[in-house]
């Protein structure tokens, strides 16, 4: 009897949204190499993403974690890094997340 009931309670999961859930495929430009103490600008670009969705960029270095936000408009979404947080040389990752879809890529200050 309970294995019915589990076969029932299976099929009433989550599968719908699961495959009406669009998947996006952002394209990150981070720089190769950037001069320690400029100003650094980093972008994303996705055309299936809506206007005004907002997004998080991470930059994970040794020196720290810093955030930032932005939103999407004509496709693209910019993320303006100031010079003060750029003065430190090293290895830095910078992870976008944008309505569900994250991608990282790792740049040299």
């Amino acid at each position: 009897m309970w294995i019915v009931s589990l076969f029932i309670l299976m099929g009433c999961g989550t599968s719908e949204s699961a495959s009406t859930a669009q998947i996006h495929s952002i394209e990150l430009g981070a720089p190769k190499g950037h001069p320690v103490g400029e100003p650094l600008t980093i972008t994303a670009v996705a055309n299936t993403i809506p206007d005004q969705t907002p997004g998080r960029l991470m930059l994970l270095g040794s020196y720290g974690m810093w955030i930032y936000e932005s939103t999407f408009a004509d496709g693209e979404i910019a993320f303006d890094i100031p010079a003060e947080e750029t003065q430190q040389a090293g290895w830095v990752t910078a992870v976008v997340k944008v309505d569900g879809t994250t991608e990282r890529q790792r740049f040299e200050l």
